[in-house]
């Protein structure tokens, strides 16, 4: 986990009484490894619709995909990728895949009207 830090049992320099240490374990470090990996990976993709960026959240990296020209009553679209995503040995291959399957999903959800959608309006 991101956020979390390990915890150790340890014994107090002068009172010998157990106490918490809370031992980081470079946990900063990690996330900024994993942004840099997620925002190298974004670098490779270009659109001439949509544009993203990364960043760095409790859970993993949120990648946020919105449209390079603004439209009224259509938001951004986001994802997050865990730390066990992050690592994958196929991990180039597997962002493609979730980038590509995340844009259909923000593209679906632009329907103002659609049989699944309840027109109110009409009588």
């Amino acid at each position: 986990m991101l956020s979390q830090p390990r915890r150790n049992l340890a014994f107090g320099p002068h009172t010998g009484l157990k106490q918490t240490v809370i031992m980081e374990e470079n946990s900063e470090a990690k996330e900024v490894e994993y942004l840099q990996r997620v925002v190298k990976e974004l670098g490779r993709y270009e659109h001439p619709l949509f544009k993203w960026e990364a960043c760095s959240v409790p859970s993993g990296i949120q990648v946020t995909v919105s449209l390079k020209q603004e439209v009224s009553d259509v938001g951004t679209y986001r994802f997050v990728l865990k730390p066990r995503e992050l690592e994958a040995r196929a991990f180039q291959w597997d962002f493609q895949r979730m980038l590509y399957n995340y844009l259909h999903d923000y593209l679906v959800e632009m329907f103002t009207r659609s049989p699944q959608i309840t027109d109110l309006t009409v009588t």
